[in-house]
């Protein structure tokens, strides 16, 4: 299934972003003046407080020190509502083409505890998830979702992104034999470490052991781990050799991570600001190239999660 740029321009959404001309100038126009009126309004009060109050010199420099964030807020929240307004509506457009629905905001389920378990995504205090593309996919439940992770540092005061990206979870229609886990070759981060050199590695009381596979080209960018050997070997097909490299190529090698795992597939993906569908720069050219990037990433994410269905239902015996 692919996601044609041109119809779905012309199939609404072009005449769409159209009518939003006026909308995004008045955004611009509204970001520009708040820029503008905060920052008068800032240099004027700064100078009443200095030289017209007899507050303490520690508060009037705090005051005049900390107004500035409070007038970034206030011209940052119209560039967020703005891009918010068209983001929705083109990524609603694509989700209408592929058969999903889409929305900003959701509550994540346990597919985040598992991916953590196996080490799909890192350890983590907070999550933020919002754009959710859902719906049914060959008849089995489809989910896709951005998610930014982060972590408290060990004094407990300071927050940090370990990941950014997006977590894609699909049933199958015939459970998979065995666990299988794909990562990335070579990784150089926590897991791969774990792994190097070693034939087995236990994942909270599961045992998985690393599997060779027959596709040098696949052994040099992935890194196999299943539960039964034979099984999981069998559950990597052809057909997903072909589609994961393709998947590849479109992002960046070493990003993508995915189980396969009883009657659930679950992928994870390290690529910071995904589905900006929307923009609020001026011209078709940029409305266009903002809506073909998340059509593509949501696409391929689309195409992947087939491929893994069709996988499951191969003889894993």
């Amino acid at each position: 299934m692919q996601t044609d740029i041109d119809a779905l321009m012309e199939n609404g959404l072009g005449q769409w972003l159209d009518d939003r001309s006026d909308f995004k100038s008045s955004a611009r126009r509204s970001i520009r003046n708040r820029a503008i009126f905060g920052a008068l309004a800032w240099a004027v009060g700064s100078l009443a407080i200095w030289f017209g109050t007899d507050i303490h010199i520690d508060n009037k420099y705090g005051i005049i020190l900390l107004s500035p964030l409070a007038i970034w807020f206030w011209a940052w929240w119209a560039l967020h509502k703005g891009r918010s307004t068209m983001k929705e509506g083109v990524n609603s457009a694509i989700a209408s083409q592929l058969g999903l629905d889409y929305e900003r905001k959701l509550k994540p389920g346990d597919e985040m505890k598992t991916a953590h378990r196996y080490g799909l995504i890192p350890s983590y205090a907070d999550a933020k998830c919002e754009d959710h593309w859902h719906g049914s996919l060959d008849g089995q439940p489809f989910r896709l979702y951005e998610t930014t992770i982060t972590e408290v540092s060990a004094g407990g005061k300071v927050a940090r992104i370990v990941f950014s990206g997006a977590i894609m979870t699909m049933t199958v229609a015939r459970p998979f034999a065995s666990t299988t886990l794909i990562y990335p070759a070579g990784y150089n981060g926590t897991l791969a470490t774990r792994f190097q050199g070693r034939d087995r590695e236990e994942f909270i009381g599961h045992t998985m052991m690393r599997v060779a596979q027959v596709d040098p080209d696949f052994d040099a960018r992935f890194a196999v781990w299943g539960d039964v050997e034979h099984q999981s070997r069998s559950a990597i097909t052809p057909e997903l050799v072909q589609e994961l490299a393709i998947f590849e190529d479109a992002f960046e090698k070493g990003r993508m991570r995915a189980l396969m795992q009883g009657e659930q597939v679950i992928v994870t993906i390290k690529w910071p600001k995904m589905f900006e569908g929307g923009t609020l720069e001026d011209g078709p050219d940029a409305d266009r190239k903002a809506a073909e990037t998340s059509a593509r990433q949501v696409t391929a994410l689309v195409r992947l999660a087939r491929a893994f269905s069709r996988a499951s239902a191969t003889d894993q015996t």
